[in-house]
């Protein structure tokens, strides 16, 4: 009798060894979140025009607002932030993080906050650049938790003058015709700005969009 409990007490002790590898064994653990990847970070326009110095006749006028635009793929972050800084004729100022907001699958957007000047008392804009050392700096910041859990690379804006000099090119198909003769005008249009090469007058840069008049006279 002895040996039987002997025996069965030893038989519970295997069981009771074997049932927790047992249950672990069918123990699937969650994968590892996949870490951020920034597969596209950009923003528009993509040579933005600053807004003009307080020493300027009309100051503090014109200037583009700054939309950044980041592509992410990766599931190991909860929230997406832009980070940024700029430097003008005066000083270098940190701005505060602004939480982007996503519009699509993977894509976050966020417009830059504006310079001391304008982005705190008027439109988010920047001043125009003076020089290399005038710019807007930015990245892109995701979080996990409230922790980061990557960054982009940084990027730098030179905030042009609004254009000095405007180099326009045109090509009529015919300049005599009879009344009700179609024709066209094919045209080109360049500006110098600073936001692509700092101080380069020699840089033109294509006209996204420009107004055309086309005048006809009758003789």
């Amino acid at each position: 009798m002895k040996k039987c409990l002997s025996i069965a007490f030893a038989l519970a002790m295997i069981a009771c060894v074997l049932t927790p590898f047992t249950a672990m064994a069918g123990f699937a653990p969650e994968p590892e979140p996949e870490a951020p990847s920034f597969d596209s970070v950009v923003h528009t326009p993509t040579y933005p025009m600053g807004h003009t110095w307080d020493i300027d006749p009309n100051p503090l006028t014109g200037g583009d607002i700054i939309k950044v635009s980041a592509t992410i793929s990766g599931d190991g972050f909860d929230s997406v932030w832009l980070s940024s800084n700029f430097c003008n004729r005066q000083q270098c100022l940190l701005s505060p993080d602004v939480l982007m907001t996503s519009v699509d699958d993977g894509i976050y957007e966020a417009d830059l906050p504006g310079d001391h000047t304008q982005g705190m008392f008027g439109t988010p804009t920047y001043e125009a650049s003076s020089n290399v050392g005038s710019y807007v700096e930015y990245q892109i910041i995701t979080k996990s938790l409230g922790a980061e859990a990557g960054r982009s690379g940084n990027i730098k804006i030179y905030p042009a003058w609004p254009p000095q000099q405007i180099n326009a090119t045109s090509a009529v198909s015919s300049t005599d015709m009879y009344v009700g003769t179609a024709f066209w005008v094919n045209g080109t249009a360049k500006y110098w700005a600073s936001a692509y090469e700092p101080n380069d007058y020699t840089k033109l840069i294509p006209a996204e969009s420009s107004s055309v008049v086309v005048k006809v006279g009758a003789t």
